[in-house]
């Protein structure tokens, strides 16, 4: 928001540090928005600040569209990440060809089979299907130190243990990346023909991920989380006016907190500290870590099961759900089908796009909300 640059000062710190760069896109004011502008299905039950936080979104989505971009990278005001993002990217992006069955030559490194990749959220449910599974990530968040989550934890989910799979549904807008192709969806879906409850933008883009009118992906945990700053707790949010007072800054959903090493690498230190207590490594160098490779697996009714053999059309995997562990054979086609090529950007109640080639990307924007 204009009125909020104090969260644009962290913004533009943490990601130089990454050596993103940021360009800012103002949120919107609900006093702004003529009332004959709301969707026709809005719930006017909710807050009248998620209706600011809803249009800002569908701006980034316009702006996506009459720009003819790619890939957008959309990350909230209030978002934190690992000192390792960039690491944690190229992992999650391997992760997301193998669940796509995507073979062939793509645009994108993150394959072309999505519209959405949901990769700050406060809560997701799978779909069956091929997941892929990471053990031994130190950067994965421990589940007792990870915020409550809306939908619980996944099959699967477990200390050290990074999961990536198709969605079922989600919740919290904390990061995203949006296709050229996904903006047009929500832009219809959303605003030119609503249906069903109107609901807060995130909650509307989960019920697209169920639906099926989105191909949404997402890692567990979440790759992005939240910098509670110090002060009073109305700081955290521009929607909810909270009562009480923060004494210390506080990153959540993160190992190797952004922002909270910024004084460190600020000062000339190598090394950057975790934020939690029962981390598997206090301290590392972030240059010399080397994230492990997962595997892929297949997600049924009954959980987690190794895949055997897999060709791209179908996957022979067993079911150790079953009692007398018979061998279980499942098919999946996976249509090579186009889609546009991937790209970032963002926007909400604070937005800011940023163009990055380093991170092997190719032409890229990112946008913070």
């Amino acid at each position: 928001m204009p009125n909020r640059p104090d969260k644009r000062d962290y913004i533009t710190l943490a990601s130089s540090i990454l050596q993103f760069h940021p360009e800012p896109v103002n949120g919107v004011f609900v006093d702004d928005i003529d009332k004959k502008a709301y969707p026709s299905n809005w719930d006017h039950g909710k807050l009248p600040a998620e209706m600011g936080a809803w249009r800002a979104h569908m701006n980034v989505m316009q702006r996506i569209v009459q720009d003819r971009i790619s890939t957008a990278f959309v990350l909230e005001d209030d978002a934190d990440w690992d000192v390792n993002l960039k690491k944690q990217l190229q992992r999650f992006a391997s992760a997301s060809q193998l669940v796509q069955g995507d073979t062939g030559p793509s645009h994108s490194p993150y394959g072309d089979l999505w519209d959405l990749l949901w990769i700050g959220h406060c809560g997701i449910q799978y779909k069956t299907g091929p997941i892929h599974v990471t053990t031994d990530d130190i950067t994965t968040v421990p589940l007792p130190e990870l915020p409550r989550y809306w939908h619980g934890f996944p099959a699967g989910a477990d200390n050290g243990t990074r999961l990536v799979a198709r969605m079922h549904d989600g919740v919290c807008s904390l990061g995203y990346a949006i296709t050229y192709l996904g903006a047009q969806k929500l832009l219809s879906a959303l605003s030119l023909t609503p249906k069903g409850d109107g609901a807060p933008f995130d909650v509307a883009i989960g019920r697209s991920c169920q639906n099926g009118w989105l191909r949404c992906i997402a890692p567990f945990p979440s790759l992005i989380g939240l910098w509670k700053a110090a002060g009073p707790k109305a700081r955290e949010s521009d929607i909810h006016n909270d009562d009480g007072w923060i004494e210390k800054e506080t990153p959540v959903g993160t190992v190797y907190s952004a922002m909270d090493n910024a004084h460190r690498l600020l000062n000339g230190e190598r090394t950057v500290h975790a934020v939690l207590n029962d981390a598997p490594a206090p301290e590392i160098d972030p240059t010399k870590l080397e994230l492990p490779e997962g595997t892929l697996k297949m997600l049924d009714d009954t959980g987690i099961n190794e895949i055997i053999k897999g060709n791209g059309s179908y996957i022979v995997y067993h079911n150790s759900g079953v009692k007398d562990f018979s061998w279980m054979v499942q098919t999946y086609n996976f249509s090579l089908e186009d889609s546009p090529i991937f790209f970032f950007r963002m926007n909400a109640d604070d937005i800011l796009t940023a163009s990055n080639k380093s991170a092997g990307l190719g032409s890229s924007t990112f946008a913070f909300i």
